[in-house]
């Protein structure tokens, strides 16, 4: 038997009892013969075990940094509520992600996001009922499960209200920092779909608000999964088309009315899909800039449209398309050179199409302030989607 034992000088220590009861011939009972034992430290080292298989199992359920439940956390808490709650209950899932974190980041460092993180799991406490499950996935995703929502517009209004929450300035160590959020979400009935497939809607979804920029919200609609899977395949046919060259760069002459005479001739590239056939620009030049690849696209369109330049008249200039986030490449003036001089193009007949964002944005572009001394000339060009700069360059 265990029991406690208060000690003379206030403390309690845990002892156990361990003995044999003895009788006489008759088979009378004598008593007992044996010992007593302090466990108190045996007793200790348990409760410390317990207490840490206790700190193991939460840690493994939520975030360390923001002390939010993790996936894990949820899946459990689903499948306990959907045994518990009465089929055909309406649920909504909400998933955000930060708009412009690294960013953070990078200009403040990883104090700060830290800091900034806490500040937005903070925030969206204030924004859930008690009932709501708030999680963060990890990096700059955070999920939000409400049970027993009225549908649609309610899952919509909360979406809003996280957008508005989230988005006031964050007062973070002396720091002003701006933060962005983009929500996908879905609704639907317990029983009908499991968490995995509800999560991967509203990613789906998600997928699609990232288009609209911050502050945007898309709630699950069927058939957005058959459009994610087509722009998945584009991206994997894509990086295919780069890598085996299947890409080409047409030219468009640009002409001077008075005399008649085409002066330069614009770079504009083009991909003829072996199944889709002819893709627009539009379309894959977006993926492209998504994927990381804009700038090794960007590096081959230069390099094919100098080569051919070089077989021209000398009259002819070229003029090729950057994009703006080719300029946050530090590398890009050095990349330019090195193809000017594989080719040998005379520096004075290429010029470099910007929109006007790389100008008005241009103390935060690493290789503005190199591209930009080389200007001798920039002329405005009218496009559907804004103005365009061709700027003549020289090294």
């Amino acid at each position: 038997m265990e029991y406690r034992l208060r000690c003379a000088d206030g403390s309690l220590a845990w002892v156990i009892d361990i003995g044999q009861p003895r009788f006489a011939s008759d088979g009378g009972l004598l008593g007992y013969v044996g010992i007593a034992l302090d466990i108190t430290e045996r007793r200790k080292a348990e409760q410390e075990r317990l207490l840490a298989q206790k700190q193991i199992h939460h840690m493994a359920r939520h975030d360390s940094l923001t002390g939010l439940p993790n996936r894990q956390f949820l899946r459990e808490e689903f499948d306990r509520l959907s045994e518990k709650i009465a089929p055909g209950t309406k649920i909504a899932i909400l998933c955000l992600v930060l708009d412009n974190l690294k960013a953070t980041n990078d200009a403040y460092g990883r104090t700060t996001g830290d800091l900034l993180l806490r500040g937005v799991a903070e925030r969206l406490r204030k924004c859930v009922k008690h009932a709501d499950m708030l999680c963060r996935f990890g990096g700059d995703e955070f999920v939000v499960l409400r049970t027993g929502t009225t549908g649609s517009n309610e899952a919509r209004n909360l979406a809003q209200h996280f957008i508005s929450a989230l988005e006031v300035t964050y007062e973070l160590a002396g720091t002003q920092v701006d933060l962005g959020v983009i929500v996908g979400g879905v609704t639907g009935r317990v029983a009908d779909q499991s968490l995995d497939e509800l999560i991967q809607a509203a990613d789906i979804a998600l997928e699609q608000a990232k288009a609209g920029g911050r502050g945007s919200y898309v709630e699950y609609e069927p058939g957005m999964d058959a459009d994610l899977q087509t722009k998945q395949q584009m991206k994997v046919s894509l990086r295919r088309a780069l890598a085996n060259r299947e890409l080409e760069v047409h030219y468009q002459p640009l002409v001077n009315l008075p005399t008649g005479g085409v002066t330069t001739c614009e770079a504009l590239v083009r991909w003829t899909h072996a199944e889709l056939g002819p893709i627009s620009p539009a379309n894959f030049i977006p993926i492209a800039e998504e994927m990381g690849l804009i700038s090794p696209l960007g590096d081959w369109v230069l390099r094919q449209a100098c080569k051919e330049a070089t077989q021209w008249p000398s009259h002819l200039s070229v003029a090729v398309n950057l994009s703006p986030l080719q300029f946050r490449n530090a590398r890009l003036a050095c990349d330019v050179r090195e193809i000017l001089g594989e080719t040998g193009l005379d520096p004075s007949r290429l010029q470099l199409e910007v929109t006007e964002s790389v100008f008005l944005e241009g103390s935060d572009n690493k290789a503005y302030g190199k591209v930009s001394s080389w200007v001798v000339r920039s002329a405005p060009a009218r496009q559907k989607t804004g103005f365009r700069y061709r700027t003549t360059t020289v090294l």
